[in-house]
């Protein structure tokens, strides 16, 4: 039985957290001390720990911070110092089990803000569980469980996520044809492997599936790109309301493969499948559009001879093609009858 106290100063790990100073009381080998502060990725949090056993193997530690901003992690917090001599990074272990919760009022990654971020943890050795982690972000949520592996010195993260409600016309895209041209409220699930890498966190792996609700799609270069060919549809394709829209994709080191991405409503359909990259570059992606005499009622008899040969019972059937930039209209080409 050990009573005493313990001097903690300046306690810092590879720039992750810092400043940790406090005096930490053991009666009995139980320690228990609330609302420590220190700095972590240099915003101003609190920590509290207390022992769960009597022989310092098992700790419960809450977390609490104000704002964390995971774009200031760096390449040396990261990755670690590098040992002399072993030409290697460290690698980290924990010699203890750690069960605690994070609470996070803004987590800021890239130009996303995530609110209210909470998630219980468990830790040992070489591994980190995330349960039942919540956030919000986009007028949404995000729930989900995860497991991060720290022995490598860049950590691999997989995690299991489910999505309601996220506002797609918020969402920023690096491609600024996008921006705004996408309307509509989204729900679905997603899993992901990916790894903690020197100048981004890069997902590996993964897929996602999702459901759009009160859908619309705003003048964007695919509809550009189908008015080229159905210039008799102009006005109809500029702006199009769906009552759904879903979509299945496999993430493969930065590229994705659309197994399904299919615009629904009652008069018209459209639907996608192919490879494209994170530049939207596409490559042998193929689309079809759909719509059946309602949707063409009042355009004169002459213009619906354009696409008659297309007319398969009740739907018009037109296949396209896209190779390259899929914001731009050129990349797009109309194809022949079950082409």
């Amino acid at each position: 039985t050990f009573n005493g106290k313990i001097e903690l100063s300046n306690i810092g790990f590879n720039g992750l957290f810092s400043g940790l100073n406090t005096t930490l009381d053991i009666n009995n080998n139980i320690i228990r001390k609330e609302n420590i502060p220190l700095t972590i990725l240099g915003s101003n949090s609190t920590i509290s720990i207390a022992t769960t056993d009597n022989k310092f193997k098992n700790f419960y530690i809450s977390v609490n911070s104000e704002r964390i901003n995971i774009n200031n992690i760096s390449s040396k917090e990261k990755h670690g110092n590098s040992q002399e001599g072993t030409g290697g990074s460290r690698k980290i272990s924990i010699p203890v089990n750690i069960t605690g919760k994070i609470n996070i009022r803004e987590l800021v990654y890239d130009d996303l803000i995530f609110k209210n971020t909470s998630a219980n943890v468990s830790a040992s050795g070489a591994a980190v569980k995330i349960n039942n982690m919540s956030t919000s972000i986009l007028s949404g949520t995000i729930s989900g469980i995860g497991t991060i592996d720290i022995s490598d010195a860049a950590p691999s993260v997989q995690a299991s996520l489910r999505y309601n409600n996220i506002k797609i016309h918020d969402i920023t895209f690096k491609n600024d044809k996008l921006n705004k041209r996408l309307f509509g409220f989204a729900d679905g699930t997603a899993k992901i492997n990916m790894s903690l890498k020197e100048n981004a966190t890069e997902i590996s792996k993964g897929n996602a599936t999702f459901t759009i609700t009160k859908g619309k799609v705003v003048n964007t270069g695919i509809q550009d790109g189908l008015i080229i060919f159905l210039s008799e549809l102009r006005y109809k394709l500029k702006d199009l309301e769906f009552n759904k829209i879903y979509g299945n994709a496999d993430i493969a080191e930065g590229n994705f493969n659309i197994n399904s991405f299919i615009f629904n409503s009652e008069d018209l359909r459209l639907s996608i499948n192919g490879r494209i990259d994170k530049d939207l570059i596409a490559k042998e992606m193929r689309m079809k559009l759909e719509f059946n005499n309602h949707f063409i009622k009042d355009l004169p008899r002459p213009a619906t001879l354009a696409f008659s040969e297309y007319l398969s019972e009740k739907w018009y059937v037109i296949p396209f093609s896209i190779n390259g930039n899929i914001t731009d209209s050129k990349n797009i080409k109309m194809l022949k009858k079950d082409q």
